[in-house]
């Protein structure tokens, strides 16, 4: 991973796992969303997106991995 400088990072996910049961929905997930970046998650229909959201949003907690926003895990 790049250095990165502080203030510019809004959202790192790193290494997201995630499954419902024992389908898995996300697997090594790493991602990196720049701080006030337009960002678009597409894809069809059951590829994970509402999950990746609702990680975001603290509604789901990963099973593996961590999701820093702003810096703070």
């Amino acid at each position: 991973m790049g250095v990165k400088k502080e203030g510019q990072v809004g959202i790192d996910c790193q290494q997201i796992v995630y499954a419902y049961s024992t389908e898995p929905i996300l697997q090594d997930i790493t991602v990196t969303i720049p701080k006030n970046s337009f960002t678009i998650i597409v894809g069809p229909n059951g590829a994970g997106k509402t999950t990746f959201l609702r990680l975001l949003g603290g509604l789901l907690t990963p099973q593996k991995g961590c999701i820093y926003m702003g810096g703070e895990t």
